[in-house]
């Protein structure tokens, strides 16, 4: 578990077999990562909500969030690297037929409409990362 990103909470509320979790380390663990900015919400409170497959907490209890998975880079290539190149690419190919005005609006839409589908696609992106909520005593 060495890859593994580390985050110290406290269970804020418990729904079936999800558990959401106020961070109280303020993303130290994502200090190093390129793409933190996508992840941190403008919350006043950073929050994950986590389906939990063990021992469920309860609510106030300690708790360890670990995200696996090599999670750091996908998070810089959903974030980061794939929405470039979907911009490159449209506004290039639209700009060699249409100009240049079209090329860049056409590139900025296709990055919402990219970022769109991502939002959609979310739980089946999240699925690839293995998360586990850890009790601590």
């Amino acid at each position: 578990m060495n890859d593994d990103l580390l985050h110290i909470g406290r269970v804020k509320s418990i729904d079936g077999r999800r558990a959401t979790v106020v961070l109280s380390d303020s993303g130290a663990a994502c200090g190093g990562c390129a793409a933190a900015f996508m992840c941190r919400k403008s919350e006043k409170e950073d929050t994950i909500t986590v389906e939990v497959s063990g021992t469920m907490p309860e609510v106030g209890d300690r708790v360890e969030v670990r995200i696996g998975g090599n999670a750091e880079w996908a998070a810089i290539l959903y974030c980061l690297v794939c929405p470039l190149a979907v911009l490159l690419a449209v506004t290039v190919a639209v700009s060699l037929f249409a100009g240049a005005v079209a090329g860049c609006v056409s590139g900025l839409v296709a990055v919402g409409v990219y970022f769109y589908t991502a939002y959609f696609f979310r739980t089946t992106i999240n699925k690839k990362h293995r998360i586990y909520l850890i009790k601590m005593h």
